[in-house]
């Protein structure tokens, strides 16, 4: 089977920020074997939606303890 390459060409992105923020996402699709564009494609959306709301969340905490 051929490997697919499912990241969209650099289209005027940076490329460094993209890869950090897909990073969450690309690692659990790589370990879950997906493999199909459309299941890592879904899979990268809520394991990236989940992973980044819970930095966000935390650390929206930690300020906020902080000034308490």
């Amino acid at each position: 089977m051929a490997q697919v390459s499912v990241d969209p060409p650099n289209q005027g992105r940076p490329w460094l920020p993209v890869r950090m923020f897909q990073f969450p996402g690309n690692v659990v699709a790589d370990l879950l074997g997906a493999t199909g564009e459309d299941d890592r494609m879904a899979l990268r959306v809520l394991i990236n939606m989940l992973f980044w709301n819970l930095a966000v969340v935390l650390v929206a905490v930690l300020v906020v303890a902080g000034f308490g």
